[in-house]
């Protein structure tokens, strides 16, 4: 890459016997994990195909590696920013969620329950999407404005966003996934005592402070659940077989966004009633615009195995050229776009600040 900017990550893995060896398949796993976790980040920030990663030789240290990003100027607050949360999604410790007694007693909650917690958990999705995408608008205009600052300034610009970025990126359930199985890796690693992570700018200079944690900390970032939610609020699914009898029966359809067959539980509730009392057909080539649930389960080694799918809410249905919204699917739109609206205003008071 000519003309290109670069940042550096330092990751120091530090051992009690003052040795600079590590076992090598717990440092090949430990790569594999952040940079599935990078990846993810980039991703998220929409700069993945445009940044290059290399490792740099060590330097002095107990296990000391330097991770160079190179990227060109037009996403220079975006790549540095990248590094930025890097290093806080490794060394800030997880908010564990409240556990009532039922969830230790591995109580079944009533139906009702169920489907509240579900709810309340896509709503937090929604949420946290509609944050990302206005504070992503946010960084483009910082990116917008890099040609005419100093990288001090865009480096300062970028700190004012980068907690607000954390709190999303951090509920990410692949990269908390991969951030759990890279301290689960290192958990039972005797050598080990410490692990520290600091962001240097293209000068070297050291950005924001260098960030330590403990061994005795890393099981504060190991998930317990060995299943974790997805949420896709504009699933398109092609119906093959509809289920249009009561019960609890699967349907069956192709999920364009990962390009596969499923079965899945209707729990539009609405919906059902509507194909039940006859006021809605599917005929061959029928589809449905709709909010999906993807239930996702891990293996011991952390590892997924398997997922299962629910359609919590039809937005419309589809067939052929005519597009025919729900009164539930209005409403969820109406609904996200108040939440939308409000996360506007308030994320411009906070930019007035930048």
């Amino acid at each position: 890459m000519e003309n290109s900017y670069k940042n550096y990550f330092e990751t120091i893995y530090s051992f009690h016997d003052d040795s600079h060896g590590m076992d090598a398949f717990i440092k090949n796993k430990c790569d594999a994990e952040m940079l599935a976790i990078i990846e993810a980040i980039s991703k998220e920030l929409g700069i993945n195909k445009q940044i290059r990663l290399e490792t740099l030789p060590a330097r002095e240290g107990s296990y000391d590696e330097w991770l160079q990003t190179t990227f060109y100027a037009n996403i220079i607050a975006s790549a540095s920013l990248l590094v930025s949360i890097l290093a806080l999604i490794f060394s800030r410790i997880p908010v564990k969620p409240y556990k009532s007694k039922i969830d230790e007693e591995n109580q079944i909650l009533d139906i009702e329950s169920k489907k509240l917690d579900i709810e309340n958990k896509r709503l937090e999705a929604e949420k946290r999407k509609v944050e990302l995408e206005i504070l992503k608008r946010q960084l483009s205009a910082i990116n917008e404005e890099a040609t005419r600052d100093s990288i001090e300034e865009i480096n300062k610009k970028v700190s004012m966003l980068q907690d607000s970025f954390f709190e999303i990126l951090s509920q990410n359930i692949y990269i908390k996934k991969h951030l759990s199985n890279f301290y689960k890796t290192l958990l039972d690693y005797p050598k080990i005592t410490y692990i520290s992570y600091s962001h240097y700018d293209i000068n070297l200079n050291l950005i924001d402070k260098k960030r330590t944690v403990l061994k005795n900390q890393f099981k504060e970032f190991i998930i317990d659940s060995d299943i974790l939610f997805d949420y896709d609020e504009n699933a398109r699914i092609h119906i093959y077989a509809p289920s249009l009898v009561k019960g609890k029966h699967k349907w069956r359809g192709y999920y364009e966004k990962e390009n596969i067959i499923i079965d899945f539980s209707m729990k539009d509730t609405e919906f059902k009633e509507n194909i039940e009392a006859g006021l809605i057909n599917f005929r061959n080539g029928s589809m449905i615009d709709a909010v999906l649930s993807i239930k996702i389960k891990f293996d011991e080694t952390g590892n997924e195995s398997s997922r299962s799918y629910s359609v919590l809410t039809v937005l419309q249905k589809i067939d052929g050229e005519i597009f025919t919204e729900t009164e539930q699917g209005k409403k969820f739109k109406e609904r996200k776009k108040f939440t939308e609206n409000q996360l506007s205003l308030s994320l411009e008071e906070d930019s007035k600040k930048i």
